[in-house]
């Protein structure tokens, strides 16, 4: 699939979700936080807006809105099959990819669900 597609599919997903969680920020979308090393870790972040050029989070720690925009989130799926693989590792993504916590879990997220 190509990345385009992907997008599109994950931020309709986002949207749907979020249009049926409504007003009530008790029913925030939450996403755990992943490492391909690691597999699943305790930290959650919500999701707060989906849109066609980014995804809006709260980051863990200090509720601060942090924005993974479309081009980072292109940038990692360009890299995502070899740091699955183990070829690519986090430090390489970090060094391509601001935000590579939020921005790995959101692909780990989508790829599992939206697509």
């Amino acid at each position: 699939m190509q990345f385009d597609d992907f997008w599109s599919k994950g931020i309709s997903y986002l949207k749907n979700l979020l249009a049926k969680s409504g007003e009530d920020r008790g029913e925030r979308i939450f996403i755990s936080s992943w490492r391909a090393d690691r597999g699943f870790l305790d930290e959650k972040f919500p999701i707060r807006n989906a849109t066609d050029d980014h995804i809006e989070c709260l980051s863990i720690h200090a509720g601060k809105t942090i924005d993974i925009p479309k081009t980072d989130m292109e940038t990692l799926y360009s890299l995502w099959d070899e740091y699955i693989a183990g070829t690519v590792s986090k430090l390489e993504v970090v060094e391509k990819v601001p935000r590579t916590t939020y921005a790995i879990a959101l692909m780990k997220y989508l790829k599992e669900n939206a697509n």
